[in-house]
């Protein structure tokens, strides 16, 4: 077909049948990328809608056994409601010296051997909803409104791609400025590039961004920003604010968290069965 592959991709997984595990969906320079998937406990739909988990970490560090047990043990209906999910490992800042190029490739290769293997999987590629705490929020939504063809750094899985019908985002950064991580945007221009405010203004999927008032690591404002260009661009965006919460929705000062923050993450669900066949 003329297209350019990687040879390193032949080293990667090939699954062979429908089962929870870890695939190395990629190799990159000699890093093996995995992603932990786990299959729906019951069949749905005809294939399973796919909620992608991104770690959070700052884009330094990217643990994906902290985050696929969070969806495994605080989120077991996600399955029996007929989802699969896939926790994305992706290279870092702190251990590849990886920019924001190189991490968003990953993000989107993973999505990318989704499609691949879809059949094979019973995923369905085109009804994929992102997920992610921090900087995982910030990837969730680079992948739901950003153009593919800017995640393509690798040449990795270019006869493959995906469909984001939604994206869950808790304290993400939609815009970054020219003051932001060096070793992320290395090159002017590239902070614009990754901002996901600038790619929501002629429509698309629905997103739901959960933000604490007293974030101390992502200024509220940005949030606040993003809110207003999606309802300009046709965007259906909700934000919930908790009040009284920092980052990681902890209590400033002891004052109560409002509203209850586990009982708004686990909206998860019914946000992700919203979403399947927009």
């Amino acid at each position: 077909m003329g297209y350019n592959i990687d040879p390193e991709r032949e080293q990667c997984s090939v699954p062979d049948k429908r089962h929870r595990t870890f695939f190395t969906y990629k190799v990159i320079d000699g890093v093996k990328l995995k992603l932990y998937f786990v299959p729906p406990t019951r069949d749905v739909y005809d294939k399973a809608p796919v909620i992608v988990n991104y770690p959070g970490g700052g884009f330094s560090s990217c643990v994906i056994a902290d985050y696929h047990r969070i969806l495994t043990t605080e989120y077991p209906d996600i399955y029996d409601a007929g989802f699969a999910t896939v926790t994305v490992q992706y290279r870092t800042t702190a251990e590849h010296s990886a920019n924001m190029d190189q991490i968003m490739s990953d993000c989107a290769d993973a999505l990318r051997f989704l499609s691949r293997y879809s059949d094979i999987l019973g995923v369905d590629a085109q009804n994929i909803i992102t997920f992610g705490h921090s900087a995982g929020a910030t990837a969730a939504l680079l992948m739901a409104y950003a153009p593919h063809s800017i995640m393509d750094a690798d040449n990795y899985y270019p006869e493959y791609d995906f469909r984001v019908c939604g994206a869950f985002a808790m304290s993400p950064r939609p815009r970054y400025g020219n003051s932001d991580n060096k070793i992320l945007f290395p090159r002017n221009g590239m902070t614009g590039k990754w901002s996901a405010v600038n790619y929501v203004g002629n429509g698309g999927v629905p997103c739901k961004v959960l933000m604490g008032r007293e974030d101390e690591l992502i200024d509220p404002s940005l949030v606040a920003e993003f809110k207003a260009a999606c309802d300009r661009g046709g965007v259906p965006c909700e934000v919930v604010w908790f009040e009284n919460a920092d980052h990681g929705y902890h209590s400033v000062n002891g004052r109560e968290v409002v509203p209850n923050y586990d009982k708004t993450r686990a909206t998860i669900i019914s946000f992700a069965k919203g979403c399947v066949g927009r």
